[in-house]
């Protein structure tokens, strides 16, 4: 198999390591596989409150697809069909995780590759980090779904600017554009990423599921519904009385998850 996926637990945050350091992390359709099973595993587990989703190393996220296998079948309209709904699958298990999850970006976040940050709720990048998305030069559809969600993400124009050319965008605009949330030193990254992960996990799980459920409902009246039901949940539980006891009592909450 072309690359790997590592999996870790540390401190209530899911690490997802992409590991393909030959060709920059580029992602085969085994590897997004595996990634859809690590988030479905750390998704279901309490323990884990918050999913960082990184590149192996500080050189790339996702330098896209690892089209090796589709290039030697470029005739082959089965295997780009499999690729494109590895990735729709895996872009469909971010959408419904009900768990945070931050892209951590080092350097290139291409293709294949933004497609999993922009299903990712953060996007935190180095300011070496660059974006695009090639599939006009490349003479391919870019799935819809996937659009949209750039669309929603930095907006039609933007949107537009990086489809139709292809191409590449550096961290200063990408953070300009919305692309990503924030832009840090290379070395300082990972921290922040710890940081902000951390701060989650200290966080009343019932409420950052609510929220995740509303962000993501937009006109999906099934997903509206099941946020206000959340919104519900979060008003009788041990955790709504606890926050402002430990207010009162000057101490950190201890949420427990219901």
């Amino acid at each position: 198999m072309s690359g790997r996926v590592h999996a870790v637990v540390q401190d209530g945050l899911g690490w997802a390591s992409l590991d393909n350091p030959a060709k920059r992390n580029a992602l085969s359709t085994e590897m997004m596989a595996s990634l859809g099973e690590i988030l479905a595993r750390f998704d279901a587990d309490a323990g884990v409150h918050a999913i960082v989703i990184r590149g192996s190393g500080t050189e790339a996220f996702a330098a896209g697809a690892d089209i090796t296998g589709l290039a030697t079948h470029a005739d082959d309209a089965g295997a780009q069909q499999d690729f494109d709904d590895a990735v729709g699958a895996l872009f469909s298990a971010l959408h419904e995780a009900s768990t945070p999850v931050i892209a951590m970006i080092h350097g290139y976040c291409l293709g294949a590759g933004l497609a999993i940050a922009l299903g990712c709720d953060i996007r935190l990048g180095d300011e070496r980090s660059s974006f695009a998305i090639p599939a006009a030069r490349l003479g391919i559809g870019y799935p819809v779904d996937l659009t949209q969600a750039l669309v929603a993400t930095v907006g039609p124009a933007h949107a537009s600017q990086i489809l139709f050319s292809g191409n590449r965008i550096d961290a200063t605009n990408a953070e300009r554009i919305g692309l990503v949330n924030e832009v840090y030193a290379v070395d300082e990254l990972e921290a922040a990423a710890v940081t902000l992960g951390s701060m989650i996990a200290g966080n009343a799980p019932l409420s950052i599921r609510e929220a995740k459920l509303a962000i993501r409902s937009g006109g999906d009246a099934d997903r509206a519904a099941m946020a206000r039901a959340a919104v519900e949940a979060c008003r009788g539980s041990a955790d709504a009385a606890e926050g402002p006891r430990a207010f009162r009592e000057k101490r950190p909450p201890r949420f427990i998850g219901r």
